[in-house]
């Protein structure tokens, strides 16, 4: 996840609203081809192959971008592998205490959950690079800031 940026946060609801880059990555063992000149096929819409029913547990309002084209990326790769990149703006509800601010430190968990399916047949896992470089599964953008507020960490 690329957390490009948090552009609102209100302390009377609680509702920070960010923008992100959502990228999932699965196997589809349907989806395996021969193609020696080609490292992956991008798919122009991904309307047509499986994809996981996931949701965030905390999201009150959500949208997709879609000026000039649908901000989404797909990519099918001969094994099977399937990458999917999408920008979203999410606004989520967190419960905050606020009693002593501006003095006080908060956490606004990101639940992302499946819908319909049980953890037998979808997993979800935080992609954590491999073993010598490591990168953290939530990455931030250049500009992430607010106003009356600092990002200290994700």
């Amino acid at each position: 996840m690329l957390l490009r940026s948090i552009f609102h946060l209100d302390d009377i609801t609680m509702s920070p609203v960010a923008q992100m880059t959502l990228r999932l990555r699965w196997n589809d063992p349907r989806l395996v081809f021969n193609a020696p000149n080609h490292e992956y096929l991008t798919l122009p819409s991904p309307a047509r192959i499986w994809k996981a029913d996931l949701f965030f547990a905390n999201e009150q309002s959500a949208h997709f971008h879609n000026i000039l084209q649908p901000n989404v990326l797909t990519r099918i790769y001969p094994n099977g592998d399937v990458l999917m990149s999408l920008r979203l703006t999410l606004k989520f509800g967190c419960s905050m205490d606020l009693r002593m601010f501006p003095m006080d430190r908060q956490v606004c968990a990101i639940p992302l959950s499946s819908f319909g399916t049980t953890s037998k047949d979808v997993e979800i896992v935080w992609d954590t690079g491999d073993s010598i470089q490591p990168p953290h599964p939530i990455q931030l953008g250049f500009d992430v800031s607010m106003p009356r507020f600092r990002l200290v960490g994700v």
